[in-house]
């Protein structure tokens, strides 16, 4: 018979599996863009989860809470603006893909009914973050970028130019200080990359506004 305290107990497991799953998700998402970023020749800068920020800088690795939190972000550089960062931005959905098909192979082995249940939460989570990945979305997610870059190269020099300018702004540096040729491309086709380019462009008009 079902009883409240049931409910309850469920109600407390299934969150407390959600939360765990969701925060390793996006864990897992940011590693693999590290993780496909290195294979691809590109440089790790910061990866960032929850706020708390991980940036190499000239004297090593440092921590710090980040003063624009995000839920997750990983900045990898590349050594120059025509570098091909198609492995980068599918990474993250490429890891989570494999964490959740690992999660649903082990729901089949011989484990006990909570790490079941805990596996099967994981896997059905980790599907969601590959579907809010990869479905592209008003320009702001990896499957946006993804599709963004295939249509046009330029459109991958864009991403690689702001990679680039998030590098030198992680060690730093004031938007003014950073070399003027990247922000500046007459040929860039209009998207949400280019568009974002064109902002930073204009916080070196307004140097006050360009801090991090």
């Amino acid at each position: 018979m079902i009883n409240a305290d049931s409910i309850i107990r469920f109600i407390i497991a299934f969150s407390a599996c959600f939360t765990i799953s969701l925060i390793m998700n996006i864990i897992i998402h940011e590693t693999g863009h590290l993780v496909f970023g290195a294979v691809s020749g590109y440089r790790f800068s910061s990866i960032e989860c929850f706020g708390m920020i991980c940036v190499r800088t000239c004297k090593g690795l440092k921590l710090r809470f980040s003063k624009e939190p995000c839920i997750g972000q990983c900045i990898m550089y590349p050594e120059n603006s025509d570098a091909d960062g198609i492995m980068l931005i599918i990474g993250g959905v490429a890891a989570n893909m494999l964490a959740s098909a690992i999660s649903l192979g082990l729901v089949f082995t011989q484990i006990n009914y909570t790490l079941k249940a805990f596996f099967t939460v994981s896997a059905v989570v980790g599907l969601i973050t590959v579907m809010s990945n990869l479905i592209p979305y008003n320009g702001t997610n990896d499957g946006s970028t993804f599709f963004d870059a295939r249509k046009s190269f330029l459109h991958m020099e864009a991403y690689n130019r702001l990679m680039m300018i998030y590098r030198e702004l992680n060690l730093g540096k004031d938007i003014c200080s950073i070399d003027p040729g990247l922000f500046e491309h007459p040929d860039m086709p209009l998207s949400p990359l280019s568009a974002e380019l064109a902002y930073y462009r204009s916080l070196r008009k307004r140097p006050g506004r360009a801090e991090e």
